[in-house]
């Protein structure tokens, strides 16, 4: 009776050896190179051979200079689960891509498994899914072919979500569009490539660690209450941290609170109090930090006694607020819960409706429109970081028009730069919603998000395009509201052409030098978006704008800074923008993790990436340029115990036979391979294998 098939993901051995393994009688893992010849240090000579059986050799005959081809030929080979990606490889200067590497090829690579770029007017022979040859015509169905080639590399992006533990042991949702998974997805290449490091570690923790509520719940006897003038410089500083996100005070109307001599109402003294933390969260000094909590926990007490029991605008202003001053103290899932209450009582009050508001010259209905759209932005803004659906996302609301015509006729330059921001979390939400939400990753939608982007980018106000002058700068200092708003709308769109073209950069990092024109145009978007993002943050860092606690900036940074580090890693060489930007971007969340111990630990992974890139760029030098030559010995103990010849420089991998599979399968373009739980979307993103703890848990700060 013949063994039931078993499916392609769950197949524990490789359908096709490479030569050596076949001789040797290993067991291969159908890789090129596979585990075997690169502990062997015969990454090099590695080779496929995809032949009958009956006329195979041990090596591939190298094809004679008088077969009339115009190009070579384009040989797609399986991998260990069945599926199909192409054998890329090219000429290549002395640092050669660990994306190409691992893919295939390589210095010493055979002729037969060579591929370059293809011409109009070439024909080739290529193996097909089902391994059938068919003679292709380039000429007339190149732009075609691009595309076609461009969207099977992109249904190896799509990515998945994950019920992680919370402090309490409950689970929470983590959604597959935030930063995590492109972490981890970078850190399966660096493990694969230089073997354990500080920052390919992993795990089998599924626990989401948060900084813990701290145990003061009032004011303690020896904190004394804050003079007005320092009450006032707190003001300045929510102002220049909140600056283009949340405006949820008339003109003058704030200051009026911190300075009134006569008893507040319970919820304007629970707004003030807030302020007053938020401002003591982002100075510079480190003994604020009691202060700070004390204003906080007496607000929080002051909220929780009566205020849910009749709910009012101040009271979504309160959640709000609380909100933002969570996200700073790392404490995200208290904040995501805030956001929501705030949004539940927004909808009870209608303040989401076109119908209630009847005279915009009233105060009362401007207050109410400028609640509604900070609530908006920072609702999305901080649930598309998080990888988590919106609050406000399925609230329906017909303000736009109203908006628009509000922020077009006011001089206030902190409601001009919220219009703005406004506008382009709503795109930010689309984009989400399509892409990783219903995982519909395609050319032509990114295409269309991207259009959307620039045209919002067109209508902005020139007062947005134009960077604040040093001296108006100094003059105003942090209280100027227009100054960081201009930054914060900036990194949101940079943001937002980010999370759109990132599966394009992972596609086309894999699939060079084989990827197509479209491909390249956007995937160099994601890396301009990147580096503008630390270009302006730097920029606001220079003319003093950058707080010690930027809770949004240093989440927008982080990812940022990601896509450099995994372009450079990727790429080996790259141009001096994109390394200068790397290297800045570790500085500016270096001076963010003063006051924030997220900021500190982001700091920390993008440092050991930057390790692990430097020790990526000696092992490629050690090999040397050329086959004809060997190194001796070398004086340093620990390159002179590794080969340095023309193989791979690698004696030990942290990856098992099983783990090498399933990272070769996430890079297949020629079907849509279902790897992990069964899912497209679980590529490069084991989650179970994944140490949350590493960079959740602020392990750096002990």
């Amino acid at each position: 009776m013949p063994r039931p098939k078993v499916h392609p993901s769950q197949r524990q051995r490789a359908s096709e050896a490479c030569n050596a393994c076949r001789e040797a009688k290993k067991r291969c893992s159908g890789t090129t190179p596979c585990t075997h010849c690169l502990r062997r240090g015969m990454g090099s000579s590695c080779v496929l051979t995809h032949r009958p059986r009956g006329h195979r050799s041990s090596m591939p005959e190298p094809r004679s200079n008088s077969i009339s081809h115009s190009g070579r030929d384009l040989i797609s080979i399986p991998t260990a689960t069945g599926a199909v990606r192409p054998n890329i490889s090219a000429e290549r200067s002395s640092l050669q891509s660990p994306m190409t590497t691992l893919l295939g090829g390589g210095e010493g690579a055979t002729p037969a498994a060579v591929f370059e770029p293809i011409s109009p007017s070439e024909s080739r022979t290529t193996t097909d899914v089902d391994g059938s040859l068919t003679g292709r015509s380039v000429a007339g169905s190149s732009h075609v072919n691009e595309r076609s080639q461009a969207q099977t590399a992109l249904e190896a992006t799509k990515p998945a979500s994950r019920m992680l533990l919370n402090l309490k042991g409950e689970r929470v949702y983590i959604g597959g569009g935030g930063s995590l998974s492109f972490l981890q997805l970078v850190r399966g290449i660096v493990s694969d490539q230089i073997g354990p490091s500080q920052f390919s570690r992993q795990g089998n923790s599924d626990t989401m660690l948060e900084k813990e509520s701290p145990q003061a719940h009032t004011r303690q006897p020896g904190i004394s209450d804050l003079s007005p003038e320092a009450k006032l410089m707190c003001a300045d500083c929510f102002h220049g941290v909140t600056g283009g996100l949340i405006d949820v005070f008339l003109p003058n109307e704030l200051e009026a609170m911190l300075t009134s001599t006569t008893a507040l109402r319970r919820p304007q003294r629970s707004i003030a109090d807030l302020v007053v933390a938020i401002g003591l969260q982002c100075e510079a000094s480190g003994d604020t930090h009691d202060r700070e909590i004390s204003y906080f926990r007496e607000s929080q007490v002051q909220v929780f006694s009566g205020m849910l029991e009749d709910p009012d605008i101040d009271m979504v202003r309160t959640f709000l607020i609380m909100s933002f001053y969570l996200l700073g103290e790392c404490r995200r899932n208290t904040a995501f819960l805030y956001l929501g209450i705030a949004t539940r009582a927004a909808v009870a009050l209608g303040i989401h409706s076109r119908e209630t508001y009847t005279d915009m010259n009233d105060p009362k209905h401007q207050l109410r429109l400028r609640v509604w759209m900070s609530l908006r932005v920072l609702d999305i803004v901080v649930n598309s970081i998080l990888g988590r659906p919106a609050a406000t996302a399925g609230v329906h609301s017909d303000l736009q028009s109203l908006i628009d015509s509000t922020v077009a006729s006011s001089d206030d330059r902190g409601l001009i730069c919220l219009g703005a921001s406004y506008r382009i979390v709503a795109l930010i939400n689309n984009i989400v919603d399509t892409m990783y939400d219903k995982k519909e990753i395609t050319i032509p939608a990114v295409e269309e998000h991207l259009q959307q982007l620039g045209q919002w980018s067109q209508d902005l106000p020139d007062f947005l395009r134009t960077s604040p002058l040093p001296d108006q700068v100094q003059a105003a200092g942090v209280k100027d509201k227009g100054a960081i708003g201009r930054v914060h709308v900036s990194c949101l769109y940079y943001f937002a052409v980010t999370i759109v073209t990132r599966p394009i950069l992972v596609a086309t990092l894999a699939q060079q030098p084989a990827s197509g024109l479209v491909h390249t145009q956007l995937a160099s978007a994601c890396l301009d978006a990147a580096m503008f993002t630390i270009q302006t943050c730097s920029g606001a860092q220079r003319h003093n704008l950058l707080l010690a606690n930027m809770c949004i900036l240093k989440a927008i940074i982080f990812p940022a800074g990601l896509v450099l580090g995994f372009e450079i890693f990727a790429k080996g060489t790259v141009d001096y923008g994109i390394e200068s930007a790397f290297h800045n971007a570790r500085d500016l969340l270096s001076y963010l993790g003063r006051k924030s111990p997220q900021a500190a630990l982001y700091h920390d992974i993008l440092t050991s990436l930057a390790n692990a890139i430097t020790e990526y760029r000696q092992r490629a030098v050690a090999k040397g340029r050329s086959s004809y030559v060997s190194k001796l010995f070398n004086f340093d103990r620990a390159q002179s115990n590794a080969p340095t010849g023309g193989g791979e420089a690698s004696n030990t991998s942290v990856l098992s036979d099983g783990q090498m599979d399933g990272i070769m399968a996430t890079l297949s373009f020629g079907q849509n391979t279902p790897v992990g739980n069964g899912e497209p979307g679980d590529l490069f993103m084991d989650w179970d294998s994944l140490d949350i703890s590493q960079w959740d848990s602020f392990p750096y700060l002990s």
